[in-house]
């Protein structure tokens, strides 16, 4: 029942643009060296999940807020099917959460591109909670 709440939201706002007194709600701001991207919409920011397993500690004095992370899906993942890794580079630093993956994954098996971006790294790296604060959008016009 949640995933479909999500679904329906994530629905409802790509028809925003219709609304112009909604229309703070859809960033027409967001991209690669300040580029426009006219109409794209926030579906996810919070915390990459499980910097301790993976290469976090390593990358960690590399990371900046604003840098480009890559999502890659990991379906074969015993854990969750859903699964979808964050990579700096080369570097796989961790997963996005587990409750936020159900919506991003199908966006991603129908080769939507999602743009993440880092927007707060901790500057202890023992941080590994919520060390990396990230946000991931898409176009709003592929999201109907």
């Amino acid at each position: 029942m949640k995933i479909i709440h999500r679904i329906t939201v994530l629905e409802f706002l790509t028809t925003l643009r219709t609304f112009p007194f909604l229309s703070r709600l859809v960033d027409t701001q967001f991209g690669p060296e300040g580029t426009d991207q006219k109409g794209s919409i926030r579906l996810y920011r919070g915390s990459v999940q499980g910097l301790a397993y993976y290469e976090y500690q390593l990358i960690h004095p590399l990371m900046c807020k604003k840098d480009k992370l890559t999502l890659k899906r990991d379906p074969a993942n015993m854990y969750d099917m859903y699964a979808i890794e964050v990579w700096h580079g080369s570097f796989k630093i961790g997963y996005l959460p587990r409750s936020e993956n159900k919506v991003l994954a199908p966006l991603m098996d129908a080769g939507k591109q999602l743009i993440t971006e880092i927007q707060r790294v901790d500057k202890d790296s023992r941080n590994t909670w919520d060390g990396v604060l990230v946000e991931v959008r898409g176009d709003a016009d592929y999201l109907v």
